[in-house]
């Protein structure tokens, strides 16, 4: 974008009134400067910028300043697709989240201190809420203290930090399994869709995605399907929420064409045993659920979307009735509900 802007500058295709409205947004150059934690690359913040800027400003031969040139590339930094979740009327503010808004504010508050040098002030941040929740939730008053609460919560961060380090699933299961089962001592009280305990479900539906437990993979993904993504994510095409139910459709589709070919695999064996789910039946109504709300989460000439159709040519045969459908759908509920 730094550079596209530039290009446009050099070639008179910006208006200077334009360029000079944009010049006066805040850069926070100052503080990346101040910033000396060693982060992309093992450069600081302001290195990254300098070495942008440098090669932004050989390649587009702007007569700007590398001082401006360093300042836009502050402002701008990497591009972005942008779909709203609501309608937008003529005049409407248009705003973003910096970050995860499903954290907890002191978590929100300190990651945009850190990366954005700011410090937030909207009506989440002011009033200690998350996803519409007060952040000191009534039902753990009477279970947890709130400096075990904190070092739970720590905990689980700490967790999620080590996965991201380990080398291979079964370090990564093995680190989940234990702090998960510290958080499960709370369940009834701590809620499913608290973090970090939805992110620490989501590293171990992936460890046991790569090790070919399905039953653990599909039980941790009708836990978010169930339970999480739709209080995180209410609107029904968020993206996040598709792409969860889109991934839940693969599994699922992994065993209902293990029941529909030749192929004999242990691992699809113990998952129809353990479940006695029609997965076929659930395998077509997941991926008419993906294919309605497609076109408003991703778009319908998206790179996500073009990857559903090729999977969705493969074809699933429709069930019977709606009534096979509810059947298997209380199995499903029952698998999210005994899945911890």
């Amino acid at each position: 974008m730094v550079l596209q802007l530039l290009l446009r500058k050099r070639t008179g295709n910006l208006p200077e009134e334009e360029w000079q409205r944009f010049l006066t947004l805040q850069s926070h150059i100052e503080d990346m400067k101040k910033d000396t934690m060693a982060r992309h690359s093992d450069l600081t913040t302001w290195e990254t910028v300098q070495l942008m800027s440098q090669a932004v400003s050989s390649y587009s031969g702007s007569l700007e300043s590398l001082d401006v040139i360093q300042a836009v590339t502050a402002r701008v930094g990497a591009s972005m697709s942008l779909r709203s979740l609501t309608t937008i009327a003529d005049g409407d503010e248009i705003v973003i989240s910096y970050i995860d808004i499903t954290e907890p504010t002191l978590r929100r508050q300190s990651t945009l201190q850190s990366r954005y040098y700011f410090k937030c002030a909207c009506s989440a941040c002011s009033s200690f809420s998350t996803c519409g929740q007060p952040d000191t939730q009534s039902s753990l008053e009477n279970t947890i203290s709130a400096t075990e609460l904190t070092a739970l919560e720590e905990k689980g961060y700490r967790s999620l930090d080590q996965v991201a380090k380990a080398a291979s699933a079964e370090e990564q299961f093995t680190e989940l399994e234990e702090t998960m089962a510290l958080f499960a001592v709370h369940k009834g009280h701590y809620p499913y869709w608290r973090q970090p305990w939805p992110s620490m479900r989501h590293q171990m539906k992936l460890a046991a995605i790569s090790r070919q437990n399905w039953s653990e993979a599909i039980g941790h993904s009708l836990k978010a399907y169930f339970h999480i993504d739709p209080f995180l994510f209410p609107t029904k095409w968020h993206p996040v929420r598709i792409v969860g139910t889109y991934v839940l459709l693969k599994l699922v589709m992994e065993v209902s064409f293990w029941i529909l070919g030749p192929e004999e695999d242990r691992s699809v064996q113990e998952c129809l045993d353990r479940y006695q789910v029609d997965w076929v039946t659930v395998a077509w109504y997941l991926m008419q659920e993906v294919d309605e709300h497609i076109g408003k989460s991703h778009g319908v000439e998206s790179a996500f979307a073009k990857d559903f159709n090729q999977l969705k040519e493969n074809g699933v045969p429709k069930p019977r009735s709606k009534t096979v459908i509810d059947i298997e759908w209380t199995k499903l509920r029952k698998i999210a509900d005994g899945t911890e």
